[in-house]
């Protein structure tokens, strides 16, 4: 037995060449194995392994000598419609680097917390991605998957700057 689950004793938790998708599958689709992190949430589409795209999306823009291409390729719309019919425009996106030191846990009573640093090898570097887009409410911050959920209104004509005026 395993991480909640039994094993027939010829299985052991191993995959075998040849037998199709492993022991974590569900519904013949891998299931994602990789927890979202404090401050990461699993995206609403539930799409497997989305913080590995994610992560992906940060190393690229860090060395992208065109921003723009890279966000058409991650289907990032720069003119979109939300789900209450408002256009939103994209202004900038943001990489946010944070390092979790110490965390807090609540105390006896309602009042107090217990604060316990965090040892040297449990020491976490997140990321955060977050576009930030205009819209006649004011600005919102969204992530990468609710960027890409929105309903891209961009014209495919490469004239976004006239759009843009609308």
């Amino acid at each position: 037995m395993h991480e909640g689950h039994d094993h027939p004793p010829r299985h052991r938790g191993h995959r075998l060449i040849g037998t199709g998708l492993g022991h974590n599958s569900h519904g013949g689709k891998p299931a994602q194995w990789q927890s979202p992190t404090a401050g990461q949430r699993p995206p609403a589409d539930g799409t497997p392994d989305f913080d590995l795209v994610e992560r992906a999306f940060c190393r690229a823009a860090e060395t992208a000598s065109d921003a723009t291409s890279l966000l058409r390729l991650a289907k990032v719309p720069f003119i979109a419609i939300d789900g209450a019919g408002q256009v939103l425009r994209l202004l900038s996106y943001r990489i946010e680097q944070e390092t979790e030191v110490g965390s807090i846990a609540p105390g006896f009573d309602a009042a107090t917390v217990v604060y316990h640093p965090v040892p040297a090898p449990r020491v976490r570097t997140l990321r955060r991605l977050r576009f930030l887009y205009h819209s006649v409410d004011g600005l919102c911050e969204l992530a990468l998957d609710e960027a890409q959920a929105l309903r891209d209104a961009t014209p495919s004509s490469g004239a976004a700057e006239d759009a843009g005026r609308s």
